[in-house]
């Protein structure tokens, strides 16, 4: 995972998130603190368990000051 900001982390282990409802080996929460305000993108790769099937998605986050 990559924060856009220079920042990234691998083989996260995520803590699970009990807020949304969804069963908690279904959503994971991981959180990232920025500096400075801007706009960052986020890039995350998501993968099941077993290695076997995966998923990438790109956000932009817009942090103000």
């Amino acid at each position: 995972m990559t924060f856009g900001d220079g920042q990234q982390s691998a083989n996260v282990v995520p803590q699970f998130c009990r807020q949304s409802g969804a069963p908690e080996d279904q959503t994971s929460l991981i959180t990232h603190s920025y500096a400075e305000p801007g706009s960052y993108t986020v890039a995350a790769s998501v993968w099941d368990n077993r290695g076997t099937d995966h998923a990438d998605r790109n956000v932009t986050v817009t942090v103000g000051g």
